[in-house]
């Protein structure tokens, strides 16, 4: 994504942040969806979910390459790919 389009806090993320999705109007945060090969290590999945985006760069640091398989292994979701 360009980082010209992102919120200052996720700039430097923005090699592997496809898109972001401001629901703070439905009382469910930030939401980052990563681009396709990197996932967010703890649920396995392809999305970040934080209630702030200070707390959406510090999940966004963990991030890491992985594939489908290791999503499914790591009991994440594979429904964002």
């Amino acid at each position: 994504m360009d980082a010209k389009l992102l919120p200052a806090t996720l700039r430097r993320y923005a090699a592997i942040i496809e898109s972001v999705s401001d629901e703070r109007d439905n009382a469910d945060g930030f939401w980052c969806y990563l681009i396709p090969g990197h996932i967010e290590p703890l649920g396995g999945t392809t999305a970040v979910h934080e209630d702030t985006l200070g707390q959406c760069a510090a999940t966004l640091s963990s991030c890491r390459t992985g594939d489908r398989d290791e999503m499914h292994n790591a009991g994440g979701s594979t429904a964002n790919r």
